[in-house]
């Protein structure tokens, strides 16, 4: 029994008559606190990584909406003239665009204006669709559906579908688009 103990430490008897290590009462909360503060960790690691990727996704779909957003303006600004305001929606028009586009479209900004002020020409556009369909970093590519109303003074109304496909970069914060892909013509 002595052997026993030397092994356990200390003896204490309370006031009951009841006997033990001394000590051990005294780990029993720090045992507790330890799993505590444990807990505590690892549930604040699992909030922060949930917090931070849903912060991702949230920047991710912001950041899909201003893309598709700028496709969706682009597409209606190269759909929609007026001969009325010619000189203001070909600066419009342009406002939107970057690299060989941009340089393509004010290349060809004085035959346009002079069809559309001659035949005094309205067109007007509106987005049917559009989708996302990459995006990588600063790069995206959407498919833009518009739908054209084209009046002029020689006939009747008409409405056709235009497809098409833009590349977009991220430029000083804005989304601009530098190529342009036709698909098909529905009439």
């Amino acid at each position: 029994m002595a052997r026993q103990a030397a092994r356990k430490g200390p003896q204490v008897t309370d006031q009951t008559g009841t006997t033990r290590e001394r000590g051990a009462d005294a780990r029993l909360p720090l045992v507790l606190v330890a799993v505590l503060v444990a807990v505590v960790v690892a549930v604040l690691a699992l909030g922060t990584t949930a917090f931070l990727r849903g912060r991702d996704l949230d920047r991710t779909q912001r950041t899909r909406d201003e893309v598709i957003a700028a496709a969706r303006q682009v597409a209606i600004n190269l759909n929609s003239q007026d001969y009325r305001t010619i000189d203001a929606d070909l600066v419009r028009q342009a406002g939107g665009l970057t690299g060989t586009l941009a340089e393509d479209v004010r290349a060809h900004q004085g035959k346009l204006r002079d069809a559309v002020v001659k035949n005094r020409l309205v067109t007007s556009a509106r987005v049917f669709d559009a989708g996302l369909v990459q995006l990588d970093g600063r790069q995206a590519s959407v498919l833009v559906v518009v739908d054209q109303t084209i009046t002029n003074a020689r006939a009747a109304s008409t409405i056709r579908r235009y497809r098409f496909g833009f590349d977009l970069s991220e430029v000083a914060g804005r989304w601009l688009a530098g190529n342009l892909t036709a698909y098909g013509l529905d009439q």
